[in-house]
């Protein structure tokens, strides 16, 4: 009996704890218009992609007659592809901060 009731506590726990953390995974990819899933596949990805593109500067750092325009060509398309992710609200505000930054 009293492992039923141990049980019975734990679950009612589990429950009750799944219930506060899931905001900290929904919220955002619901902004978003992604599933946590969705979320995770896209954000892992953009970082593989980032790590190639952070392999190309150092190999071309390096062996600077190599990989002359990939590193550049690799940024301009990340930057497309999060382009179309984020809120256009979003996107002035960014380029608003940007030209402050740089004094434009």
């Amino acid at each position: 009996m009293m492992l039923q009731d141990f049980l019975k506590t734990m679950f009612r726990s589990s429950a009750w704890m799944i219930g506060k953390i899931t905001p900290y995974f929904t919220v955002h990819p619901e902004q978003t218009g992604e599933t946590y899933l969705q979320h995770l596949r896209f954000t892992l990805m953009m970082g593989l992609r980032f790590l190639y593109i952070g392999a190309i500067i150092v190999v071309h750092g390096f062996l600077p007659f190599l990989f002359v325009r990939t590193a550049s060509n690799q940024v301009i398309k990340t930057y497309r592809i999060m382009r179309t992710r984020v809120p256009k609200s979003q996107i002035a505000e960014a380029e608003a901060q940007e030209h402050q930054y740089h004094g434009a």
